[in-house]
């Protein structure tokens, strides 16, 4: 869920990218597979493999500290190369976590979606693994229209979710 800003921003500086499961797991299982060094989520979690094979916090702020003052940079002169999207994050109670591919007219909605943004933005619908949450992550280059595509997401999975949980 990384900031589709970075992602393009490495492939421009030639920089391998690899998208894994949510999951700090699953990074460090690719970060073995591909043979990588750092890895992680957008919630700050950073594994330096070299280092230890979990996220740790202050392992982070140690490495980024280290990285400025040898480069004698400002953060903001660091990241500045780097062009955020805009996103947004709805998490949103269901009924019951039905499959997505089981809710053929949000899923056909997930696609248009995913067609019309095109490079320029992604969409990531999931459901939490531990509570009966749905998860729409939207990135593009309009806030507003991205949270307002966002919101019709969750809107057509709650009707649904609700349409297939009553008929049974």
């Amino acid at each position: 869920m990384a900031n589709l800003g970075l992602i393009k921003a490495a492939k421009q500086e030639k920089i391998k990218v690899v998208t894994s499961k949510v999951g700090d797991r699953y990074v460090y299982e690719d970060l073995i597979k591909h043979k990588a060094i750092i890895g992680g989520e957008q919630s700050g979690h950073i594994i330096f493999k070299q280092l230890l094979d979990t996220g740790d916090g202050l392992i982070s702020a140690l490495q980024l500290l280290n990285i400025l003052t040898k480069e004698n940079k400002t953060l903001s002169q660091m990241c500045g190369w780097i062009k955020k999207y805009p996103q947004v994050l709805i998490n949103e109670k269901v009924l019951e976590k039905i499959p997505l591919e089981k809710l053929p007219q949000t899923s056909k909605l997930i696609k248009q979606i995913e067609k019309e943004l095109g490079d320029n933005g992604r969409i990531l619908v999931r459901y939490s693994g531990t509570e009966k949450l749905l998860r729409v992550m939207l990135e593009g280059q309009d806030k507003k229209e991205i949270k307002k595509t966002a919101q019709n997401v969750v809107n057509a999975a709650k009707k649904e979710i609700e349409k297939t949980v009553k008929g049974k």
